[in-house]
């Protein structure tokens, strides 16, 4: 008899895709109706019953270990694109380039950074002689605040702007580290309007990404102007793909 089978009539197990987004998720987390499947990344238990769910009799029936996962650690593995060839890396690279430079000439009336051909690049040998250093460490982008002001992004980032970069997590040892949205890291303090999902997308990577970073023009490091700067590129690029107004520009 293997592990689903010993599942009683008041429990179900469940795809990860059929709960919704991560949201939703949290939701039933913290109504103590689901719990990840033991033997798969991929699946949830669900409480189907009446009254308080016994997990911890579950756990013991299918005899597995109880440990609490460390947050964070969702255990989904790299996605696909590291089994590209260089050709297919490129290709994907140079498609999501196309479209942060799109992104920011939509934005170019409200920066106020005017976006030529080489404003927006790709942090590579290729390019060495407007990006000297390089970009270090767990950084996908940065802003060269030199005249003329450029951002540069890393390749791997642009590749696959969802999981931006091959480093493991250093609390399981696999590579699931997702993209963090701007608005949702600790020292942010302002709220976008209109509310988004927090499920992050490749196109809503590439427009926070380039949104972070054409903030920086003009304003100094992540403070209060920044803040402002980067809510109304980042509501007006949410509103005009609403709108649909963005992919009626690229048409015209």
């Amino acid at each position: 008899m293997n592990k689903l089978d010993r599942l009683n009539r008041f429990y179900k197990v469940v795809d990860r895709g059929e709960l919704g987004d991560s949201e939703v998720i949290e939701h039933f987390k913290e109504l103590n109706m689901i719990i990840p499947a033991p033997w798969s990344s991929d699946k949830y238990i669900v409480y189907i019953g009446k009254g308080k769910p016994e997990w911890a009799k579950l756990r013991r029936s299918l005899k597995v270990d109880t440990r609490i996962r460390k947050p964070n650690c969702d255990a989904y593995s790299y996605p696909d694109t590291t089994t590209l060839d260089k050709v297919g890396k490129d290709k994907l690279m140079k498609t999501n380039l196309r479209e942060v430079k799109r992104i920011g000439k939509h934005l170019e009336h409200l920066t106020g950074l005017p976006i030529t051909r080489n404003t927006i690049m790709v942090a590579g040998e290729k390019n060495r002689r407007f990006c000297k250093s390089g970009i270090s460490g767990y950084h996908i982008a940065h802003y060269h605040n030199t005249e003329p002001a450029r951002i540069c992004f890393r390749p791997m980032f642009l590749i696959n702007p969802v999981y931006p970069t091959q480093q493991k997590c250093r609390n399981c040892n696999k590579r699931h580290i997702r993209y963090m949205l701007t608005l949702d890291r600790k020292w942010f303090k302002l709220s976008p309007t209109p509310e988004i999902s927090r499920r992050v997308t490749k196109i809503l990577a590439l427009i926070d990404c380039t949104c972070h970073e054409l903030a920086h023009h003009m304003t100094k490091g992540h403070g209060v102007e920044f803040q402002k700067k980067y809510i109304l590129l980042f509501s007006t690029m949410l509103n005009d793909i609403i709108s649909g107004k963005y992919y009626i520009e690229r048409i015209n």
